[in-house]
């Protein structure tokens, strides 16, 4: 019906509608949609007669996918699209489809897959979210084994099933395992673990081959211990470490060792060992509770000895034996005991008894190793007697003690000397006992009655000199032997006779006695104690320039005198040998030197060159350079000569500097000529510029007498150039110089 603006409405024709009805579209499963992979799961949905059907997958139709059942074998989102007979279409809620993947499996070893029982090795696989594990050992599950490791003890075939969220499961591979059994160790004694020190014993334990074994001491390797057995002296915790030949090691139980200490043994004295027969000596060992004692002397029980102190008395090496509470004895080392005899003494009389002063007895007894000697007399030591002999020169009552090396001492019996005095015998004289040749001394002895006399010289017996006097004249040591009523006999004291020789006097001289003045002779006398010449000089030896008669007296060491012969000497004059004043010359001339001739005498010039000739007196010189001339003057008939010299200055010719400069500084200060002071007789004159002379001087010499820029006045003269004339030798030189300062 349709109304305009006015109202008007109108009706249509009917037209009759039909509404369809839309199929329905649900997906449903009969199994899980979230399976294991390579399972499936079908999907389906209502099916009736007219109804077509599109499956799509993550929206993408499937193809061929066109029946109400779809098996789905993929992950994905389904749906599905149903088409009635009246073309009306549904499409479903999504189905989601999940395909599970089964887990990797791989199991690691850590450590070795062969060990030891009592190691272990640890499997382990990966941990994920969700995963369950299962460890098995022969395919036999291992009840407990549900973590991702596991630790193995035991030899077997391992393997781990691991099963995911969707119980997705996979077997890992098999890990073969292998435990090695441990040796068996077992330590058995031989006998009792606890004894005496220097006793042992033995451990030992099976002597399976193949074995290697260490034996150890509170758990320290004992070094070279690696036997079954092993014997044990030392106190202990006692192990034994053996490895099998799959080297598994194991340890046995410990045997403990106790060594029981043995008791001390030592022999100790509070006195010597060794003594003099008679004595005794306290050996003494160490006391315990329970101990108990056996003495021995040379290995022989003492019967008796059963204490812990022994009194010897003989000698003999003895040792203790001392047993204590645990069984344990200890044997001492040995302690030698000596017993020393007293010495045997018997003294020897070598000579008589009684004899006269100055001769002597010899004491002596039995020398020994280890014995010391002291001599008496009259009880009372004599110092430094202690050897087994003794001199004896007085009277007296003598004995020896000997000690032997342990201080045993024994007196032997006393042995008498007598000795007899001598007689006095002493020279005397009122003479001096020195004297010269030709006089004599008087010597005397002492005297008294039942005296005899025998005179010597040096100690030869003088002939007949039998009384108390002797008068001697001849050198010598004079002695005399006295003899009293006893047959003693002393010889004096040697006295001493001089008899000196008069001495020679004999002069010697150096060289001739007649020579040149100048020269001089040396006059020496013979070596004597003292000496006085004729000139009163008093030494040896003399020396004379000057003619004369000369002699010496010479007095011996002893005042013996002697006087010599007179020997003459003649002293000669020198020539002159006059050269005259030295000469100047300009090379190329020539010059006479020397002075004439002295007859009876003869000459020689030296260097002969430039010479016109050398044995005369006065040569001509002309040397080509300066030189100086020797003359050598002798007078022929006495030989002597003098030698003077002259010198000859050879210039060339001169040169003249043509300025200076006088100001005072120390340099070029004079005009300098070289060499014109070798021409003495020269002459310098200075004009000035107008020819007027300013300056002149004789002997001009440029280190002594020069020109410093003056005029005669001692004015300085102007700078500027000024006219010289020089004359020497015979020679005029003009120039010009020049003054600037």
């Amino acid at each position: 019906q349709v109304t305009n603006a006015g109202n008007c409405s109108s009706l249509s024709n009917s037209k009759n509608v039909t509404v369809n009805a839309k199929p329905v579209a649900v997906i449903y499963t009969l199994t899980p949609t979230s399976f294991c992979q390579g399972d499936s799961v079908k999907l389906r949905t209502n099916s009736n007669i007219g109804l077509t059907y599109i499956w799509k997958k993550d929206g993408i139709t499937i193809l061929g996918a066109i029946d109400s059942i779809y098996t789905a074998k993929a992950t994905g989102s389904y749906v599905v699209v149903i088409t009635n007979v009246s073309m009306c279409n549904a499409t479903s809620l999504p189905a989601s489809v999940n395909v599970v993947p089964y887990p990797i499996v791989v199991v690691t070893l850590t450590g070795a897959s062969t060990f030891c029982q009592g190691d272990s090795a640890l499997l382990s696989t990966s941990i994920g979210s969700g995963l369950t594990y299962q460890w098995r050992n022969a395919s036999t599950d291992i009840l407990g084994a549900i973590n991702n490791t596991l630790t193995v003890k035991q030899t077997g075939a391992y393997m781990v099933r691991v099963t995911n969220s969707t119980n997705c499961s996979t077997n890992s591979l098999v890990q073969n395992i292998t435990v090695n059994p441990l040796p068996i160790v077992v330590i058995k004694p031989s006998g009792p673990v606890s004894f005496c020190m220097g006793d042992s014993v033995k451990l030992a334990s099976d002597t399976i081959s193949g074995l290697n074994r260490q034996w150890k001491r509170n758990g320290v390797n004992i070094l070279n211990a690696t036997d079954s057995i092993y014997y044990v002296t030392i106190a202990g915790s006692y192990t034994l470490q053996v490895t099998n030949a799959s080297n598994c090691m194991a340890t046995s139980s410990a045997k403990v060792v106790t060594v029981n200490a043995n008791n001390l043994a030592t022999i100790t004295t509070l006195t010597p060992t060794t003594f003099c027969a008679g004595d005794s000596v306290k050996l003494r060992t160490n006391s315990g509770i329970g101990y108990t004692y056996i003495w021995r002397r040379d290995g022989i029980i003492i019967p008796g000895a059963i204490d812990s102190i022994y009194t010897a008395k003989v000698s003999g090496s003895y040792v203790v034996t001392i047993n204590n509470t645990f069984g344990c004895n200890a044997i001492s080392a040995p302690q030698l005991v000596v017993v020393v005899p007293f010495p045997i003494v018997v003294v020897v009389l070598t000579g008589p008894s009684t004899f006269c002063q100055g001769d002597s007895a010899l004491l002596s007894t039995t020398f020994g190793v280890g014995l010391s000697y002291q001599w008496r007399n009259a009880g009372i030591d004599i110092f430094g007697a202690t050897s087994n002999s003794l001199t004896v020169k007085q009277s007296g009552s003598y004995l020896v003690r000997v000690t032997n090396f342990n201080n045993c001492a024994t007196n032997s019996l006393p042995q008498n000397i007598l000795v007899n005095p001598l007689p006095t015998a002493i020279i005397t004289s009122n003479d001096t006992n020195s004297f010269c040749q030709g006089d004599s001394i008087r010597l005397s002895a002492n005297r008294a009655s039942g005296l005899s006399y025998q005179w010597l010289r040096n100690n030869v017996e003088i002939l007949n000199a039998l009384d108390s006097f002797y008068v001697a004249n001849t050198s010598g040591n004079y002695t005399v032997s006295i003899t009293n009523s006893n047959s003693c006999v002393n010889t004096s004291a040697a006295y001493v006779v001089n008899v000196n020789p008069i001495p020679l006097a004999e002069i010697t001289a150096s060289g001739p006695l007649s020579f040149c003045i100048g020269d001089s002779i040396t006059l020496t006398a013979n070596n004597e104690f003292s000496y006085r010449w004729s000139t009163n000089q008093t030494t040896r030896s003399i020396n004379v320039s000057a003619s004369g008669a000369y002699s010496v007296t010479v007095t011996s060491i002893f005042g013996c005198k002697n006087t010599s012969l007179v020997s003459v000497v003649t002293v000669n004059p020198l020539p002159l040998a006059l050269t005259g004043p030295d000469k100047t010359l300009v090379r190329g001339g020539s010059v006479l030197i020397g002075v004439a001739p002295v007859a009876g005498n003869s000459y020689l010039w030296t260097p002969s060159l430039g010479l016109s000739a050398t044995d005369i007196s006065q040569p001509r010189a002309n040397p080509m350079d300066t030189t100086t001339y020797y003359l050598t003057e002798t007078i022929n008939l006495t030989g002597c000569s003098n030698t003077n010299s002259v010198r000859v200055n050879v210039v060339l010719d001169i040169e003249f500097f043509n300025g200076f400069s006088p100001n005072g500084d120390g340099f070029n200060d004079t005009w300098n000529i070289p060499i014109l002071n070798y021409f003495p007789e020269n002459t310098v004159t200075i004009n000035n510029r107008w020819g007027s002379e300013v300056w002149s001087l004789k002997n001009y010499n440029s280190a002594t007498n020069a020109w410093d820029g003056k005029n005669m006045n001692g004015d300085d003269l102007p700078d500027g150039t000024y006219f010289y004339i020089v004359t020497y030798y015979n020679t005029e030189k003009r120039g010009w110089v020049f003054i600037k300062r």
